[in-house]
């Protein structure tokens, strides 16, 4: 089995296949009984697998050499009979091969133990360092998953959040960071990605080295493949999947580390939402203001009364504060 046939069936399984993937994992599937045992196999050491990892290259050939094994046994002794008799051989041994297969996993695999990360708003950025001695800022009102311990191969974690990233090089080990509908592979390289799943748009901007950030459409296949470079800033709106990308001074972007939110001409909608992750505070902003744009900082641990000073100083706007909800109007 080729290596682009091993990558396609390692995408079928997790449900994250490309554009061509179908046509040629059918016609590949459908190509022979083997094919066909083979994935069925596969699929079910996927399913048993803790944490949702692939099946190794070890596996794979482990369960590709019995099949083969056992229809070179069955060709010679049953020389005489039909090519099709032997198709419904190898189909026949097809749970023993589960089997095997099951019995393989329970002897090898080791069960990912992953870790969760979840912050509040208000909270100060925190900092974990992983286990490949990569290293994790994750802002507030943000959430983290990560295995405690990276196996070989993909180095890969899952954020629902704001968060820097300051990765270490690891030879032959991608590092794949997954958010809503887009994915970011890299080697070694710093970069921050603000991709709250309730925002209609994930912003990735690099601070150095290069990555390759890859988008995909609700069906989950790839629609775009983007090389990223130094200074640059990807802007994907996953409402009408759409990315433009733009060069930045990247101090504003990584300016949150400290504790600042800096803005500039940004729409008092950008602006408030964000607060809003970061502040626990709710606003309700009039229809006519959405649009109004504004240039400023602000500190994650500024009380409504604070940030409406900030806001309103000209004092252009009327308000009203309750708890910790604001109205503009």
């Amino acid at each position: 089995m080729n290596n682009d046939i091993e990558n396609v069936i390692m995408r079928i399984l997790a449900g994250s296949e490309h554009v061509n993937d179908k046509k040629l994992f059918s016609e590949w599937y459908n190509l022979s009984e083997d094919n066909r045992v083979l994935f069925l196999s596969l699929k079910d050491i996927y399913d048993r697998r803790k944490g949702g990892i692939y099946p190794t290259n070890n596996e794979i050939n482990a369960v590709w050499l019995k099949i083969n094994n056992t229809v070179t046994e069955k060709a010679k002794r049953k020389k005489r009979q039909s090519t099709f008799a032997i198709i419904n051989s190898v189909a026949a041994i097809a749970i023993v091969i589960v089997v095997l297969c099951i019995a393989f996993v329970k002897n090898n695999d080791v069960a990912v133990d992953w870790v969760e990360v979840k912050t509040n708003p208000r909270s100060a950025p925190k900092t974990i360092l992983l286990s490949d001695g990569s290293e994790v800022i994750v802002n507030a009102s943000s959430y983290l998953k990560y295995p405690r311990n990276f196996t070989a191969g993909k180095r890969e974690i899952y954020l629902d959040g704001e968060a820097f990233f300051k990765v270490s090089k690891a030879d032959n080990s991608e590092f794949v960071v997954h958010t809503e509908k887009q994915s970011i592979n890299v080697l070694g390289t710093e970069f921050n990605v603000l991709a709250y799943s309730s925002d209609n748009s994930t912003i990735t901007t690099l601070v150095n080295g290069k990555i390759k950030l890859e988008t995909y459409g609700n069906d989950n296949t790839l629609i775009d493949e983007i090389i990223v470079l130094p200074n640059q800033q990807i802007n994907f709106d996953r409402s009408i999947n759409e990315t433009t990308v733009s060069d930045i001074d990247i101090s504003d972007a990584m300016m949150w580390i400290d504790g600042v939110y800096s803005f500039r001409e940004a729409s008092l909608c950008e602006i408030t939402r964000r607060l809003g992750y970061v502040t626990g505070v709710t606003f309700i902003l009039d229809e006519e203001l959405i649009d109004e744009e504004y240039t400023g900082k602000f500190f994650y641990y500024q009380t409504p009364e604070e940030i409406i000073e900030v806001l309103n100083f000209k004092g252009e706007y009327q308000h009203k504060i309750t708890n910790d909800t604001i109205l503009l109007f």
